[in-house]
């Protein structure tokens, strides 16, 4: 069997388009950097492949046979449909246009997402937004998506991700659930409460408190669960017990917050893009969130962004990305 240095590949097409526009294979290597004997090399093995001379030599001058003009033609509209084609990606890639479809976890009021979907087609007239929810890992590993916003460490997965931000959690109750059941202080009083457990991220599931350097882990229990904060605010507000929520200003005005002196460990959020070379709609919608900074001011978030990140695994074991992480 040939081996594939000396068979015939498509690369042999784009050599042969230059050498038949120079008619010249020593100012074609000067060109395309290529040596002369691979040029020469290469066209007699496209010659070979395809049973035909394509172009006469001889000592002073190249011409295109009649089967050679023939190919020539069909060959260099296909070589210059594949440059625009490079080209158009490369565009692509530069400027945000097409369609990008982001998969939320939820509303997320202290990003403000629909802002920044709002200002980005306004600005970006070629571009459209389609945004989901998406909630549970195995539905985000059988959907389609060019951004992918998650709470908290994530499975094990293989994806370019970026640090949106680490944002402060604190336990809140309704004002009608804490005049009939009381503000718990300790954790001890805490247990006695109905816990409104989210399983939207493994942080959520144990809350890990804090209250003067002293750290404690607390699994929740109660018998209404949901893996999504909104809905676990809304059970909340319906005063269905106490639940771990973001520290922003639409949930200190319609809830109380109990246990004052305890917080939770803030909860990183991560963008996670669908490829490994995201497309410029992403990498700018990303870049958006990033820039609006503290997610609430006075609120205590405790780390900026990290523009080149690790996704840790649930397990906790560290892993070395395998994909770069974009800016």
């Amino acid at each position: 069997m040939a081996s594939y240095e000396n068979s015939y590949n498509l690369n042999d097409l784009a050599i042969f388009v230059e050498i038949a526009k120079r008619r010249n294979i020593s100012k074609t290597a000067e060109v395309t950097g290529v040596p002369s004997s691979t040029l020469s090399r290469r066209l007699g093995i496209l010659e070979a492949h395809l049973g035909v001379q394509l172009l006469a030599r001889s000592t002073r001058k190249m011409a295109l046979t009649e089967a050679g003009r023939l190919y020539f033609d069909r060959c260099k509209e296909l070589i210059e449909l594949a440059f625009n084609a490079r080209e158009a990606l490369q565009e692509e890639g530069r400027r945000p246009r097409g369609k990008l479809k982001v998969m939320l976890p939820g509303p997320l009021e202290p990003l403000s997402v629909a802002r920044v979907v709002s200002d980005m087609v306004r600005t970006s007239p070629e571009l459209s937004i389609e945004c989901d929810y998406c909630f549970g890992e195995a539905d985000l590993a059988n959907r389609e998506f060019d951004v992918a916003l998650r709470w908290g460490a994530q499975a094990d997965i293989d994806l370019t991700a970026r640090v949106i931000g680490f944002y402060p959690f604190h336990l809140f109750a309704s004002r009608e659930y804490v005049a009939r059941f009381g503000n718990p202080q300790t954790l001890l009083e805490l247990q006695a409460h109905e816990c409104l457990v989210s399983d939207g991220c493994q942080e959520l599931s144990v809350w890990s408190l804090e209250r003067k350097g002293t750290h404690q882990a607390f699994k929740p229990r109660g018998h209404l669960r949901a893996n999504s904060l909104d809905m676990t605010r809304r059970f909340a507000a319906a005063g269905a017990g106490i639940a771990a929520l973001p520290f922003q200003a639409e949930i200190r005005d319609s809830l109380v917050r109990v246990m004052e002196s305890w917080s939770l460990k803030p909860v990183p959020l991560y963008a996670i893009y669908g490829s490994r070379t995201p497309r410029a709609g992403a990498r700018a919608f990303v870049s958006e969130l990033i820039k609006l900074g503290d997610p609430d001011p006075g609120s205590g978030s405790l780390s900026s962004p990290d523009k080149n990140v690790r996704l840790p695994s649930r397990s906790g074991q560290p892993r070395v990305s395998k994909v770069e992480a974009w800016s």
